[in-house]
């Protein structure tokens, strides 16, 4: 019983040791290129964050007719991203810690004017 015991608290303790915690910026959007967002922070600097598939601001639309998104062809019927971050937005983010070179955006919330 002991080990059981102690092997559940092991289990328990490194599933807590490996939990990525997230951190957050405020800013106004600089550039938007395909799937990288550069936000200006309130102090100057500039921090570049990739969206995922998991992003929770992304919607997709789906086309009524035939048209060209940011140089894609899109047919009629089919789904695109509908963006939602502009140059020039205000916008609060909330990312999670980088496992390369690029941080990954998981939740934005953008101010209107």
């Amino acid at each position: 019983m002991k080990k059981l015991l102690l092997a559940g608290a092991m289990a328990a303790a490194l599933g807590l040791g490996t939990e990525v915690f997230a951190d957050s910026v405020s800013g106004k959007v600089v550039s938007v290129e395909g799937n990288q967002v550069t936000v200006q922070k309130k102090d100057g600097s500039q921090a570049t964050m990739q969206v995922s598939p998991d992003t929770t601001y992304r919607k997709k639309k789906i086309a009524k007719h035939d048209k060209m998104k940011k140089g894609y062809h899109v047919k009629k019927g089919e789904t695109y991203y509908k963006p939602m971050m502009e140059e020039d937005d205000w916008v609060d983010i909330i990312y999670s810690p980088s496992t390369g070179d690029m941080l990954i955006i998981e939740d934005v919330i953008v101010y209107d004017d």
